[in-house]
């Protein structure tokens, strides 16, 4: 990548004017942390006022894949792709340490208009993440709607977030399937506007909360 030939530890993104999307999808290189939420002059960092937004016409947003190296995600809203079909994720997470940690961002807060037949916030697979003070949404589906699923032997922290399902004939603000996850003081986990609502739902596993 760009990133290991310029040798760039550090992406800073100033939120466009009006706080419209860039529409990209993102692949972190190993060891790379991006940071969102600046302004113009990338004076301030403040992801109240200044909206990094990020959205992909594909199927998912944002890929995390095989980073062990210290990497941050830290400000950004990562918006629910735009393309319908069988499964939409906004971050897909895959063979990635607890040297990765994802902070202070909205992820699938914008949900695109095209229903797909699953969606999913956070997917993880066999990953060992730290995820703190976000917030949280799957986007509208037909059949099933996560905030968070980790699955594959996955073992993620989870700390102070807010998890959203959204409308679905089955929604979970967290599914834990053939793995280990901690929740810690996560303000709010809910399903909403589903035949059938989950907060938190765990086989072939274990969900600590603390």
């Amino acid at each position: 990548s760009v990133a290991d030939k310029e040798n760039i530890s550090k992406v800073y993104i100033a939120a466009k004017t009006g706080g419209t999307a860039y529409y990209e999808t993102i692949i972190l290189p190993n060891g790379v942390s991006i940071y969102g939420g600046y302004d113009e002059d990338f004076t301030e960092q403040n992801i109240t006022t200044n909206k990094t937004r990020i959205q992909s016409t594909g199927n998912y947003t944002f890929s995390i894949k095989d980073v062990t190296a210290a990497a941050v995600v830290d400000g950004m809203y990562i918006d629910s792709p735009t393309m319908a079909g069988d499964e939409i994720i906004t971050v897909k997470v895959e063979n990635s340490s607890n040297a990765v940690r994802i902070l202070n961002c909205y992820i699938g807060e914008s949900s695109t208009v095209n229903e797909p037949t699953n969606s999913i916030g956070i997917k993880l697979s066999g990953s060992f993440i730290a995820i703190n003070n976000n917030t949280i949404y799957a986007n509208n589906a037909i059949d099933k709607s996560y905030a968070v699923y980790s699955t594959n032997a996955s073992a993620p922290m989870l700390s102070s977030n807010t998890l959203i399902g959204r409308t679905a004939k089955a929604g979970w603000g967290v599914k834990n399937e053939n793995g280990n996850i901690t929740l810690n003081n996560n303000n709010i986990i809910l399903a909403y506007n589903s035949i059938h609502a989950y907060g938190i739902s765990s086989n072939d596993g274990d969900a600590l909360i603390t």
